[in-house]
């Protein structure tokens, strides 16, 4: 595993070279492992990358500026090389005023802030903790863990929180989960990369919200999501800023760029967000989907 840091604070030509090579390192490394033939790899090598993705994207398209393909609607050039280099983009998941408290009183080493004793927050975690453990799909866990929100001691309901986003990962759960999953492939395009893409973003999308304690957010919202962050990212950006912006009215943001209204307007771009069956897609599922439900008013 190489763990990457500080890669935004290069220049581009560093940036493009660098990710060039490791690439190639992740892509053959487990074809010339040495031993017999019968024998699988080891697992790996991966690659963990810290870094802020409008730096990266932009070294990209100022490197191929020059050279610049025919870009594809909502996912331009710089998009397009992040899609290709990384298998999954992850965002940082929001902090909510409860969470920084937390931390807070960890770094002063002060004694949680709580209404009820220790041994009955203590006894509340198993027990929600027990039902996390026990849930069998991905919206048993989701139902679960709300249960965290009965904790006021913030350490113990992010360990719950904790708990229930990692069991996302299973493979039980994620198999369950692409049967839930399944009515929205019409939405996706029509190649196995993308639909393995979209399951594995709707898992990370849904394990940063439980993290978030965002636990009931509907399937429906998180897939329909999922699919525009994917299909059209630089609309998802704006929109991640702009979530009113979703229904496009003359009152929409003045700073919204033509190709974002050209997006909206776009009858691929409204077959989804505006789904009889399984939209639509609001302001507010944008919200709780991004996490800046937990920043709201």
């Amino acid at each position: 595993m190489f763990l990457i840091d500080d890669l935004d604070r290069c220049e581009p030509e560093y940036i493009v070279d660098f990710l060039g090579v490791i690439q190639t390192l992740v892509r053959d490394a487990r074809q010339t492992v040495p031993g017999p033939a019968s024998k699988a790899p080891p697992p790996g090598p991966y690659a963990f990358v810290a870094a802020d993705g409008y730096w990266i994207r932009t070294s990209y398209e100022a490197h191929y500026n020059s050279a610049r393909p025919a870009e594809v609607p909502g996912r331009p050039l710089g998009y397009q090389f992040l899609e290709k280099i990384f298998q999954l983009q992850v965002r940082l998941p929001s902090i909510s005023d409860a969470t920084k408290q937390a931390f807070y009183e960890s770094l002063l080493k002060l004694q949680p802030n709580s209404d009820s004793s220790p041994e009955s927050q203590g006894n509340l975690k198993e027990a929600v903790l027990s039902q996390v453990r026990q849930a069998t799909t991905g919206e048993d866990i989701s139902k679960a863990a709300a249960g965290a929100n009965q904790l006021t001691d913030a350490a113990l309901r992010l360990e719950v929180l904790g708990t229930a986003a990692v069991r996302f990962s299973e493979s039980d759960i994620q198999e369950s989960t692409r049967h839930a999953l399944a009515p929205y492939g019409r939405f996706l395009e029509p190649n196995p990369r993308s639909i393995k893409l979209f399951v594995n973003t709707y898992n990370v999308l849904r394990s940063l919200r439980i993290l978030e304690g965002l636990t009931s957010i509907p399937i429906r919202s998180l897939a329909l999501w999922a699919v525009l962050e994917i299909r059209w990212p630089l609309l998802a950006d704006h929109l991640r800023a702009h979530p009113d912006d979703i229904r496009l009215t003359e009152s929409t943001t003045p700073a919204t760029r033509q190709p974002i209204r050209d997006l909206l307007e776009s009858e691929e771009v409204q077959g989804v967000i505006a789904d009889p069956e399984q939209g639509p897609l609001t302001p507010s599922d944008v919200r709780d989907c991004t996490g800046r439900a937990l920043s709201r008013p």
